[in-house]
């Protein structure tokens, strides 16, 4: 649009597209990696993480998604906030997410089949990468439904947050075996969900009372 001369980019032009870009890709690479996966990993117990894990020859397929999904997310939402010269508070905690997945892609996890050596070190930090994606993408989910002007968009946030943190709460059950159920179905729920927030909140415009 111009106005007065100047050339005036709507806000869906710079962070909204290109963090479904990011969703899309993360979704293609994840695809693609299960379909290349042997059959000794099972996508009904075996993480997404463990798509990407140490001493696997085709590791390299999740590795390029999630650091990809992260460069997307943040590249776009860095031109947004230097198009508009001001950071959404929403939109640094997604950046944060952004962070922790790339580097989560970057430092893998522990392989998924027994007896393979790996670094616990790594494995570690792989951890503490991914749980931090988690939280700031929940952080993110809160603060948009703090400053949203209407309930029913307020809802949807909230119904999201809820969601992530049940499942959340899920995940670890069956990690620690408290539970019986499929690891990795509970964190490919996690994942629907996270990256359905991300696609329907920035397609549609930010409360303009979100500034940092």
């Amino acid at each position: 649009m111009i106005a007065g001369g100047r050339v005036r980019v709507s806000e869906s032009g710079h962070g909204q597209i290109t963090v479904r870009g990011a969703v899309i890709w993360y979704v293609a690479a994840l695809l693609a990696a299960q379909a290349a996966a042997p059959a000794t990993y099972s996508w009904v117990h075996h993480t997404v993480s463990e798509l990407g894990a140490q001493g696997y020859d085709r590791a390299w397929i999740m590795r390029l998604g999630l650091v990809g999904f992260g460069l997307l997310i943040n590249g776009g939402l860095l031109r947004k906030a230097a198009a508009r010269r001001r950071l959404a508070g929403p939109d640094l905690c997604v950046m944060v997410y952004g962070a922790g997945i790339l580097l989560s892609g970057v430092i893998s996890t522990a392989p998924f089949v027994a007896g393979m050596p790996f670094s616990a070190t790594q494995a570690s930090w792989h951890s503490v990468f991914a749980t931090s994606a988690g939280l700031a993408l929940s952080a993110g989910m809160l603060w948009r439904a703090l400053i949203e002007t209407t309930w029913a968009a307020r809802r949807r946030h909230l119904a999201a947050l809820v969601a992530v943190t049940l499942l959340s709460a899920l995940f670890g059950m069956a990690d620690s075996g408290l539970i019986t159920a499929g690891r990795g179905v509970i964190q490919r729920g996690l994942h629907v969900v996270g990256l359905a927030w991300l696609w329907v909140a920035y397609g549609l415009p930010m409360p303009r009372a979100s500034r940092l």
